[in-house]
């Protein structure tokens, strides 16, 4: 596939490089001329100095389009179900949790995850608004779509609220490199 890149980073990569590149669009299944007029766009935003890094990162990256995310979410939700089914507690008592500091990708993949998992949108609240529930029968489930253990994720939130005292905490990661290494008792779903 031929690309003319406006980023003179891209420009300069070989061929072998830019391959590796296709390979992902085409398993991702985006469509060319989006993914590269995106890939351009995004590689703009680097200074030079970090564009390899950024092309590390892209070589890397784990992408989920949202057929495969719902599936992942399905998938992921099997643990929360079994554990509804195991303690009697009915779904409508299930909250998946967003952060207090909205984001686009956030948002979006928490309405994707309700979608996937049958959950309404009024069962989904920022953490701001968790003390309004009775905590000994509220089931939390957290959506982590961010890569890496997952510790950085747990800490942010258990810093700002109490676990301990809901009915039971769940974290559906969709891309966790490995189990998270903090010392909280979570049911995580990896």
């Amino acid at each position: 596939m031929f690309v003319q890149f406006l980023d003179p980073f891209l420009q300069s990569l070989g061929q072998e490089i830019l391959a590796a590149i296709e390979e992902r669009r085409a398993h991702w299944n985006i469509n060319p001329d989006e993914f590269y007029t995106n890939l351009d766009a995004w590689f703009s935003n680097f200074n030079e100095r970090d564009k390899s890094l950024a092309l590390k990162i892209l070589l890397n990256i784990q992408y989920f389009n949202e057929r495969d995310f719902e599936a992942k979410m399905r998938h992921t939700w099997l643990g929360v179900e079994r554990y509804l089914a195991e303690t009697n507690t009915p779904k409508s008592r299930v909250i998946l949790v967003v952060s207090d500091e909205r984001g686009d990708s956030a948002d979006r993949h928490a309405y994707i995850a309700s979608k996937a998992l049958g959950l309404p949108k009024t069962q989904i609240k920022s953490v701001a608004t968790l003390d309004r529930f009775e905590k000994s029968k509220t089931v939390l489930v957290f959506l982590n779509d961010t890569h890496g253990t997952g510790t950085q994720f747990i800490r942010e939130f258990h810093e700002a609220m109490d676990f301990e005292h809901f009915q039971s905490v769940f974290i559906l990661g969709a891309v966790f490199s490995k189990r998270p290494s903090v010392g909280l008792e979570l049911k995580c779903e990896v």
